[in-house]
């Protein structure tokens, strides 16, 4: 996994093709589960997860992580799409552990977690 891959066509034959069933098989024999999905952005990981993991229930993010992803995928759009119920915590710049604590005491709720590798923060114009 050092380079590109082409996972939607067939290079040789410029057809389509569904090169990820090799990565499912792989994946399956490498970690032992019965299937496997893969994607090609974080924003379609984002969403199956979610859907699978918090759908109807409420998930917990910090404000500081309510980000954009994949160009144009907002976190809080990717949360409602899934079936999520968003729970701020926290600020924009400030999340403690005592905010998660408070938040998460019923033990019913997913906690999911945006990475600066992620995302950066960018000033636009001021006006």
């Amino acid at each position: 996994m050092r380079d590109a891959v082409a996972l939607e066509f067939d290079l040789p034959t410029a057809s389509a093709a569904n090169g990820t069933i090799m990565f499912e098989t792989l994946l399956c024999e490498l970690t032992g589960a019965e299937d496997a999905t893969v994607v090609n952005n974080n924003a379609a990981a984002v969403l199956i997860v979610l859907n699978t993991l918090a759908n109807g229930r409420e998930a917990v993010v910090s404000r500081g992580e309510l980000i954009e992803i994949g160009g144009a995928f907002r976190m809080p759009d990717i949360m409602a799409r899934a079936g999520a119920k968003l729970v701020e915590i926290g600020t924009t710049n400030r999340t403690h552990a005592k905010d998660y604590r408070a938040a998460l005491g019923s033990g019913d709720r997913a906690g999911p977690q945006g990475h600066t590798s992620n995302y950066r923060i960018r000033l636009h114009g001021r006006g």
